[in-house]
């Protein structure tokens, strides 16, 4: 059928997963080794890590029982207008 969330949701959440498990270590390690003058680093600032603690909790709150709805949507896109907004504002 048309109708297929597991499938998009396993993509994305799988997409997700693999840019923190492999490819942000290892732009970490690529900086080191290229030498730039600043380097990347795992250290986070605390709006960077409560925003992604939240971000998981508010996907896994929407998409729970796998069912997907123009109201979810919106809820996900305000959040990412806050998210954005958040990190033009902060002074860090």
């Amino acid at each position: 059928g048309a109708n297929k969330i597991d499938l998009s949701i396993g993509i994305a959440c799988g997409s997700s997963i693999q840019i923190a498990v492999f490819v942000t270590p290892f732009l970490v390690v690529c900086s080191w080794v290229l030498g730039f003058e600043k380097h990347l680093t795992l250290n986070f600032d605390p709006l960077e890590t409560v925003i992604v603690v939240v971000a998981v909790i508010l996907v896994n709150t929407l998409m729970i029982d796998n069912r997907s709805n123009w109201f979810k949507g919106a809820l996900l896109v305000v959040a990412y207008f806050i998210v954005a907004a958040a990190f033009f504002f902060f002074d860090g």
